[in-house]
């Protein structure tokens, strides 16, 4: 069943006061806060222009079978087996001579990570 947007808003506005009010306090379980619309609007988002990671699969390959890949991506939250991908670790030059470590990882990681709706 599909919570609506005022639910949703609501019960994320109640654990950001929780959680401000006491930043030591565990949270379990937010994934069924996770669904279709949010990830999607995460995932328009996100920069298309940034590094593949370490599948090769970019934004627009993904946006392809988008609705698709979301719902399957939901499927896998919901039932604890979504992992995300291994982050590929590039090193970049710095000034001095020595290389600082970026991490680039898969493309729908970032939409999981960055879900705004659960942002505090």
């Amino acid at each position: 069943m599909k919570q609506n947007t005022c639910e949703l808003e609501t019960k994320l506005k109640r654990i950001k006061i929780l959680s401000k009010e006491d930043p030591k306090r565990e949270f379990n379980w937010l994934i069924q806060h996770f669904n279709k619309e949010n990830l999607i609007y995460c995932f328009h988002e996100l920069d298309g222009k940034k590094a593949v990671g370490i599948v090769g699969i970019s934004k627009d390959d993904y946006t392809v079978k988008l609705e698709e890949n979301i719902e399957a991506l939901v499927e896998r939250m919901k039932k604890n087996s979504y992992y995300p991908a291994p982050v590929k670790q590039v090193l970049i030059p710095k000034g001095d001579g020595k290389f600082r470590p970026l991490g680039i990882g898969m493309m729908i990681s970032y939409c999981t990570s960055y879900n705004p709706f659960l942002v505090f």
